[in-house]
């Protein structure tokens, strides 16, 4: 995609030939090639806006509908590492880690209500 908006730019750049010493180009060559680029331009920033704008629609929609999540998922979006999920699993009393398991070396998951509970009530964010 941004290889193609190069191949464009540096093709409308190759259709202009380069200045002799002594022969002044005409405005309008000038004034092409700059519309031509600036259209190239404003189609690659609107292409990274939809890109971004995607990516962000993504990360905030999806995890939240959901009312249990699993250990990589409480990473991505909470920040916290598989290693500190553990630790913070292992604390006793009010400090720890509400999470629900089926089975002993089953998969662990996540009440997202009670993850938003714990972190207000624990001084998180």
């Amino acid at each position: 995609m941004y290889i193609n908006k190069a191949m464009q730019i540096r093709a409308v750049c190759d259709n202009i030939k380069a200045p002799t010493r002594y022969v002044i180009q005409p405005k309008s060559i000038h004034a092409k090639l700059h519309t031509d680029i600036d259209k190239i331009l404003d189609e690659l920033k609107n292409e990274m806006i939809d890109i971004f704008a995607k990516k962000i629609e993504s990360k905030t929609s999806s995890p939240i509908e959901k009312k249990l999540i699993n250990t990589e998922e409480f990473e991505k979006i909470y920040g916290i590492s598989k290693k500190q999920q553990a630790r913070m699993r292992g604390l006793r009393g009010k400090r720890r880690l509400p999470f629900q398991q089926a089975g002993e070396n089953s998969k662990i998951y996540y009440s997202i209500e009670e993850i938003e509970e714990y972190f207000k009530n624990n001084g998180y964010r």
